[in-house]
């Protein structure tokens, strides 16, 4: 289970000091392998959350795309001032109509990373199903 996602900053300075904060803005573009959660007979309709932990009012959530295991959401959306303790947390849910959405699997992108920008897929891991090396 892969997201793919882009991070870049929004300033066109080629340094930045580390203590300061950067304005970052994301892309989450697709995925690509989404398992579905057993014994769940719906349909999977895959959309993200996009949480900040340390800054709640950052958090926005893509559409759901409706029976899709490779999803593509093409959504992009500027999160604000990024300081060096604000991690991203990314979860994949599965919206449901008759129960609580269920949670496919997420992927944490660190400050640090974010804040340096970022091109390519992120594992998604399932918690207390997966571990995640190191993420």
């Amino acid at each position: 289970q892969k997201l793919s996602a882009r991070l870049y900053t929004n300033c066109k300075e080629d340094r930045i000091p580390l203590r300061s904060g950067v304005a970052v803005s994301i892309a989450l573009l697709g995925a690509e392998g989404l398992v579905p959660i057993p014994g769940n007979v719906q349909k999977m309709q895959p959309y993200c959350v996009c949480d900040v932990p340390t800054r709640p009012q950052m958090r926005f959530r893509t559409k759901y795309v409706a029976a899709a295991p490779d999803p593509f959401w093409q959504h992009e959306q500027p999160l604000g001032t990024l300081g060096p303790s604000d991690d991203l947390e990314i979860s994949v849910y599965s919206k449901s109509f008759v129960k609580e959405d269920d949670l496919i699997g997420r992927a944490k992108v660190s400050a640090a990373l974010a804040r340096e920008g970022f091109d390519g897929s992120l594992q998604l891991f399932r918690p207390g199903l997966l571990k995640s090396s190191g993420s």
